[in-house]
């Protein structure tokens, strides 16, 4: 439905994020058709919008970013986090780097809820969390492949692009090993591990190439994500967002 322009700012702004929470991703033509705006102005209120994390920028058009997917979201309570907590300190203590707990299995562009590193290294950690701004982002990240295993028709479309090559391969190493890899692919140096947990969100750890062997992180993570799993649900709420 076309909104009217009053040539009012917050009524502009309040057309487009209408017309974005309408689909699931929305192209800048699609937030041009529904709000009848020029798409100069479309173009520019969206892209003030992402920096503010209203909306989030995709590969393919936009989407409701983080901060306002989480007004209204039930969250676990602290003592239900209590069990992930404990985990990724004791993970962050045998191997050093990030530890990070996301509730999203299903989406790369929140923030992790939990992060245990070393202080020096916390805002590091938050800026450096993959943002879904390109489809090698998507496919080769750690968290990146754990979304798409978890959604194969995106699946699909990302394996057919360049950037998805040898992806359905990495997806079915990574179910017989019960984690998801980034060995240097996205970003050279660094390691990734992305374990999804029983109960919801996803468990993992980021660590310098040389810090410790692959295998060695894999099976580190994997243990982390069993003591969660086997904690359970304290509260009745799922530690992952029922709405992705």
């Amino acid at each position: 439905m076309r909104g009217v322009d009053d040539r009012s700012v917050v009524s502009r702004v309040v057309e487009i994020l209408a017309a974005a929470s309408s689909r699931a991703v929305a192209s800048l033509a699609d937030l041009t058709l529904l709000t009848g705006l020029p798409k100069p102005t479309v173009r520019r209120i969206a892209e003030q919008l992402v920096e503010s994390g209203a909306l989030t920028r995709t590969p393919w058009g936009y989407q409701v970013g983080t901060r306002l997917q989480r007004l209204g979201r039930p969250h676990a309570s602290p003592e239900a986090l209590a069990p992930v907590h404990d985990a990724l300190t004791a993970l962050h203590a045998q191997l050093g780097g990030i530890a990070w707990f996301t509730a999203h299995a299903d989406r790369v562009d929140e923030q992790p809820e939990l992060v245990v590193t070393d202080p020096a290294m916390r805002l590091q950690a938050l800026r450096e969390w993959p943002a879904p701004t390109s489809l090698s982002t998507i496919a080769l990240t750690a968290i990146g492949q754990c979304v798409l295993s978890r959604r194969p028709e995106l699946a699909e479309r990302v394996a057919r692009t360049r950037a998805g090559r040898g992806l359905r391969a990495r997806l079915h190493a990574s179910a017989d090993r019960g984690a998801f890899v980034d060995d240097e692919a996205h970003t050279p140096g660094r390691r990734c591990v992305a374990v999804p947990l029983v109960h919801g969100g996803v468990l993992g750890v980021t660590v310098p190439a040389d810090r410790s062997p692959l295998d060695a992180l894999v099976r580190a993570t994997l243990a982390a994500a069993a003591r969660v799993d086997a904690a359970g649900p304290r509260d009745g709420v799922p530690l992952s967002d029922p709405h992705p």
